[in-house]
């Protein structure tokens, strides 16, 4: 996917920082001129026509529970929508909500993998990243897909629960690790979730699910694991942050 080489400083919407950022509205609405537009363009040209669809504040209902996304990625005609025709979401939350550094303490890198998962069976997540992934969670389990991002204008999330199961509704539970991305760098957030929303639509068509290189283009720098119990494994540190550790 060479799309993305077009998202450059001198090439995308520029970021205006005379726009005031107070609450989740703003967020969502400045969102859509400088971050979604030119990404839902590229995904109308790439995808098979028919086969892509955008969503703004969708609910689905179930017989005790209902769940509103801000933005969804789907398959097909919208009328026809089913738990399985979606393929990312999207959840806008007011800024600076995020806190990267809530995340940053459970970061690992490969050299993790070979340990024995159950020498780590305490919760990674604390405070706002553990609230954040249980949303994810949430999202995933009515929407049917691992991909879950969040974006308070300052910072972009990109969750891929890959261990959940989405073929037994009793399994989707998020699983005990997952994928992390962080994108701080504005420069690299389009470009960011350009990537991570062709591998999305990728794994909802059933093709070979391949969650290396999750940012696209994005650099990605390795740092030293993190200690204690709670984290597995993971991919690295930089402006946008790829890593993979305990959900629970």
């Amino acid at each position: 996917m060479r799309a993305g080489r077009h998202f450059t400083n001198d090439r995308s919407p520029k970021w205006n920082d005379a726009r005031y950022m107070d609450v989740e509205g703003d967020v969502a609405e400045a969102s859509s001129v400088y971050l979604l537009y030119a990404i839902d363009c590229v995904l109308t040209k790439y995808l098979p026509v028919g086969m892509f669809r955008v969503l703004s504040q969708h609910t689905v209902y179930g017989n005790t529970f209902s769940v509103r996304a801000d933005r969804i990625w789907g398959l097909g005609n919208p009328n026809t929508l089913d738990l399985h025709a979606y393929f990312a979401i999207l959840d806008f939350k007011r800024p600076t909500l995020i806190d990267p550094d809530d995340f940053g303490t459970v970061f690992t890198w490969n050299e993790f993998n070979a340990r024995d998962p159950l020498e780590y069976l305490e919760p990674s997540f604390k405070n706002n990243s553990q609230i954040l992934l249980k949303q994810a969670v949430s999202y995933s389990s009515h929407y049917g897909t691992k991909y879950i991002a969040f974006f308070d204008w300052h910072t972009l999330v990109l969750v891929v629960l890959v261990d959940t199961d989405l073929a037994d509704t009793e399994l989707m539970m998020g699983g005990e690790y997952c994928l992390v991305t962080i994108v701080t760098d504005r420069t690299q957030m389009m470009r960011a979730l350009l990537g991570f929303l062709i591998k999305a639509y990728h794994a909802q068509m059933a093709t070979v699910e391949d969650y290396t290189d999750i940012v696209g283009s994005v650099d990605s720098e390795q740092t030293a694991p993190s200690k204690g119990k709670g984290s597995t494994a993971g991919f690295g540190r930089s402006g946008g942050e790829s890593s993979r550790h305990r959900r629970r």
